[in-house]
C-alpha cells in the first residue's frame, strides 16, 4: 500500500510538472496558450508592473536557491518522506512557475519585432535549439535521478554514490541546461520590455544559481571537479571565464 500511494503521488506530480512547464514553454515563446508574456496592446511602463514582476521572479530564485541548498533538504526531509525530496522540490518549482504565468503583467513597449522576417525565422530556431540542449541535456545524465524517480524508488534502500560523469553537451559547457534556457530566453523575433525585463532577471538568476550550485558540486567531487571547471566553459561554450 505504501508503494502505491508513493507512485501515485510521484505521477500525479509529474503530471502537473509537465503541464507547468509546457504551458511555460508557451507563455514566453508567446506560442498557443491564452497568459502570454506580450500582447500586441501597447502600453507605457508601468512602475507597479515592474516592481509586481520583479517580485515574482525574486520568489522563484528564494525558492530555487533554498531548497537547493544540502542545510535545506537535511530540513526538509524530517518534514516529508525522505523519497519525495526531489520530487516534492519540482512539485513546488512548477507551482511558482505557474504564479509567474498567471500573475505576469505585461509590459507592452516593443524593444524589437522581427516577426515575419527571414531573422525571425532563424532565431526563433535558435530558441528551439535552446530547448533540444535542455532536453538533451537532461537525459544525457539520469533522468531518474533528475526527476527524483530513484528517489522514490530507493525507498528503504540505501541509495549509491552519485558518480561524476561529463556526456554529451556537458563536455562543452559545465551547466548546458541553463545555457538552453539562455538561449530560448533570449533569441526571440518579438521583444517587449515585460519580455526583456523577464529575461534579464532569469538570465540574472541563471549566472547566480550556478554559482551557488558549483558550490555544492566542488563539496560532491572535490578535485575531479575542480579539474573539470579549469577545462570547460561555466555557461557559454568555449567562454571561459573565471569565478
Amino acid at each position: 500500500m505504501n508503494r502505491l500511494i508513493s507512485h501515485t503521488f510521484t505521477f500525479f506530480s509529474y503530471f502537473i510538472i509537465g503541464i507547468v512547464l509546457l504551458y511555460f514553454v508557451g507563455f514566453y515563446q508567446n506560442w498557443l496558450v491564452p497568459q502570454q508574456i506580450s500582447t500586441d496592446v501597447e502600453m507605457g511602463i508601468d512602475g507597479k508592473s515592474v516592481f509586481w514582476n520583479f517580485g515574482l521572479i525574486l520568489l522563484f530564485g528564494i525558492q530555487h536557491s533554498v531548497m537547493a541548498r544540502n542545510w535545506f533538504k537535511k530540513w526538509w526531509i524530517n518534514l516529508i518522506p525522505k523519497q519525495f525530496e526531489r520530487v516534492s522540490y519540482n512539485l513546488v518549482s512548477s507551482f511558482i512557475l505557474a504564479i509567474i504565468i498567471w500573475q505576469w503583467e505585461p509590459i507592452n513597449v516593443v524593444v524589437w519585432d522581427l516577426r515575419n522576417s527571414a531573422v525571425a525565422i532563424f532565431l526563433q530556431g535558435l530558441s528551439i535549439l535552446g530547448l533540444f540542449i535542455i532536453g538533451i541535456s537532461i537525459f544525457s545524465l539520469d533522468i531518474a535521478d533528475f526527476s527524483g524517480w530513484k528517489q522514490v524508488k530507493s525507498i528503504n534502500k540505501e541509495s549509491s554514490q552519485q558518480k561524476f560523469q561529463t556526456p554529451l553537451f556537458y563536455k562543452i559547457v559545465r551547466h548546458p541546461i541553463y545555457f538552453g534556457f539562455l538561449l530560448s530566453f533570449w533569441a526571440t523575433p518579438w521583444m517587449t520590455v515585460g519580455h526583456l525585463f523577464f529575461t534579464i532577471l532569469l538570465s540574472s538568476y541563471i549566472f547566480i544559481g550556478a554559482t551557488l550550485e558549483e558550490r555544492n558540486l566542488s563539496e560532491k567531487f572535490g578535485l575531479e571537479y575542480t579539474i573539470y571547471q579549469q577545462e570547460v566553459a561555466m555557461l557559454i561554450p568555449f567562454f571561459k571565464l573565471s569565478w
